[in-house]
């Protein structure tokens, strides 16, 4: 286990097995739950899941709301 939450087992299937900090964000990206994070749009959750997984593209921007 990281000091950030993260649990790294290098001899399961997938590398990462759990994020204790941030469980919504861990199943978005390798659970494929769509609605774990439902701040994100389904474009940015594709690209998130490529730049994790895959070390490909960017980053999504983090969107601020604007006061009207």
């Amino acid at each position: 286990m990281l000091l950030c939450g993260i649990l790294i087992e290098p001899e399961a299937a997938a590398v990462i097995t759990a994020d204790v900090k941030d469980p919504n964000f861990f199943a978005a990206i390798f659970e494929n739950d769509d609605s774990a994070v439902p701040d994100m749009t389904p474009d940015e959750l594709k690209q998130a899941r490529r730049y994790v997984i895959y070390g490909e593209g960017t980053v999504p921007r983090e969107r601020r709301a604007v006061a009207r």
